[in-house]
C-alpha cells in the first residue's frame, strides 16, 4: 500500500543468519540489514535522494503443518544502528526521508524521565557501593 518499491527501487534487505528454531521447528529466524536510496515519490512527496541504512532487524516466519506461511514478524535488534532513528520496517523509510507518521510508534525511541532516573540511581548506587 505504501509502494516502497517504487520510492526505493534499489532496496536491498541483506538477509542473513537463517536458523530453524530448535524449540519451535515450524519457525525460522533470520536477520536483515536493509539499505535503500529514496529516488521515487513517497506519500505524495518528491524523492530526497536520501541513502537509508535501517537498523538490524530480526525476522521470523511461522510455517503451518501443511507448509503454508502463517505469519511474518520482525523486531528491531539495535536501535542505535542505521540512520532511520532506530525505526525499522516502513516506519524507518518514512522517518529516514523526513516523512514520519505523527504517532509515537513512528518516532525515534526516547527513554522516559522515569527510566533515566532509575538508571541514574543505579549508577549512583554502584559508585557508592565501592
Amino acid at each position: 500500500t505504501f509502494q516502497l518499491e517504487d520510492a526505493f527501487p534499489d532496496i536491498n534487505p541483506n538477509y542473513y543468519g537463517f536458523s530453524v528454531d530448535p524449540f519451535e521447528p515450524h519457525r525460522v529466524w533470520f536477520f536483515s540489514r536493509s539499505t535503500a536510496t529514496h529516488t521515487g515519490p513517497l506519500l505524495g512527496k518528491p524523492p530526497t535522494g536520501a541513502k537509508l541504512t535501517l537498523p538490524p532487524q530480526l525476522f521470523h516466519l511461522d510455517i503451518s503443518e501443511e507448509g503454508l506461511l502463517r505469519e511474518i514478524g520482525f523486531y528491531v535488534v539495535d536501535r542505535r544502528q542505521g540512520n532511520t532513528g532506530g525505526l525499522g520496517g516502513a516506519f524507518g523509510y518514512f522517518y529516514g526521508t523526513g516523512n514520519p507518521l505523527p504517532i509515537p510508534e513512528c518516532q525515534p525511541y526516547k527513554r522516559s524521565w522515569q527510566f533515566r532516573l532509575l538508571n541514574m540511581a543505579g549508577r549512583l548506587r554502584s559508585r557508592f557501593a565501592k
